[in-house]
């Protein structure tokens, strides 16, 4: 099995990431994968602000800002990044230094539940 990485969830407000996360080893283990089985909408409802950006991240619906996952693929025997369509090469760094990722151990996807509002037309905040 891959690296000591975490698995979870993950937004970006602005520059930060905000992140909720657990061990590899203490993942929700599936016939396909090790998850995080927290989702974004209880992280939202439950995250009580202590900065500017979780002030700014609670002021807007959960999915209002780019978001995704990590988690491993079981099969593939590599961690899973997925991503919002809003993000790019530089945030997928700092989504695997933040998980302790090895690029060499990831694949990124994108996945249609990932969709901010900058990136869904149907979005309402």
């Amino acid at each position: 099995m891959g690296s000591n990485g975490l698995v979870g969830i993950y937004f970006f407000v602005g520059k930060e990431i905000l992140i909720d996360t657990v061990p590899l080893s203490e993942g929700e283990k599936t016939e396909i994968s090790i998850d995080h089985k927290g989702s974004h909408h209880a992280f939202w409802e439950n995250l009580t602000p202590k900065n500017a950006a979780e002030k700014m991240f609670k002021s807007r619906a959960y999915d209002a800002f780019p978001r995704g996952r990590v988690l491993f693929h079981l099969k593939r025997n590599k961690f899973i990044i997925y991503r919002d369509r809003c993000l790019g090469d530089e945030q997928v760094r700092i989504v695997m230094g933040k998980f302790g990722l090895n690029p060499a151990e990831c694949d990124i996807e994108y996945d249609a539940h990932y969709r901010c509002a900058g990136c869904n037309p149907l979005q309402m905040d």
